[in-house]
Parts: structure tokens; C-alpha cells; sequence
């Protein structure tokens, strides 16, 4: 199943032109101005829902790639028994199958997918939180 299959639809957001690009998180939010800070929250907003689509997929990869293993490894052990064998296979078996290597190749880089998806949605959720406590603090100032 294809990305597009799995959105197909529904409302997804687009990658926002500046995703990729470096930027610097000030340090001091107190120098900016409140359209500069509105400015950033919705740039990280953009990135955040873009990021948890991404990982939405990637999480979904996991979870086929470990169903397609499971199933292949259900397959040979089947065909083991059918063939009158004395043991089921063992995973060293099963990983010695060309595909279910492929396989579990695949369900690894998913796996490292979720771990950078996962990474960058904290990474823009808690810089929107510390810019929304700022926007909250000049609120409450006045």
C-alpha cells in the first residue's frame, strides 16, 4: 500500500516550502515582535502537521512490514510441516529466507523512519509551546 493510498481521501497537509531549510531558534523570544512570533508558531505549526503525517505512514510501514514477515515466516513453517519435517524452522531459518532478509531490512529503515518523525514532531511541539508561553506572558502583561 502506497502513501497516496493510505491518505487517499482525506485532507493531508502539503510539505511546507521552507521544510528542510535550518533556522535558528532565538533564544530570546522577548526581541521579537508579536508578528514575528505568530509568524514562527504557524511556520512550526506547518512543520508539525506535515511531520505527523510523515510519521503516520512510516508507523503504518511498520506495521506492514512486521505482518508481511510474520506471514512468510507462518508460510515457511507450514510448508516445513507439510514436507514432513522433524522441527519447525527456526528464526535463523526463517532469516536465512532472501525475502524475509528484504523484508526485515525494510521494517528497519521504517523503524529508524518513526524514530526521525517522532523526533522532529517533539523537537516543533515544544518549541510551539515555549512560543506559546511567550505569547501567553505578553497577554498576561498587560
Amino acid at each position: 500500500m502506497s502513501n497516496g493510498e493510505i491518505w487517499n481521501g482525506v485532507s493531508i497537509p502539503n510539505k511546507p516550502d521552507s521544510f528542510g531549510a535550518t533556522y535558528t531558534f532565538p533564544e530570546d523570544l522577548t526581541i521579537l515582535s508579536p508578528q514575528q512570533i505568530g509568524a514562527f508558531y504557524s511556520k512550526l505549526g506547518a512543520y508539525k502537521g506535515f511531520v505527523k503525517v510523515k510519521l503516520g505512514s512510516a508507523e503504518i510501514s511498520v506495521i506492514a512490514y512486521g505482518d508481511l514477515i510474520n506471514a512468510k515466516v507462518a508460510q515457511r513453517v507450514k510448508e516445513s510441516v507439510e514436507k514432513g519435517a522433524k522441527r519447525s524452522p527456526s528464526r535463523e531459518d526463517a532469516a536465512s529466507d532472501p525475502e524475509i532478509f528484504e523484508l526485515s531490512g525494510k521494517l528497519t529503515e521504517a523503524k529508524i523512519r518513526v524514530k526521525k518523525w517522532e523526533t522532529l514532531y517533539g523537537l516543533y511541539d515544544s518549541q510551539m509551546t515555549v512560543l506559546s508561553r511567550e505569547i501567553s506572558r505578553r497577554e498576561n502583561k498587560f
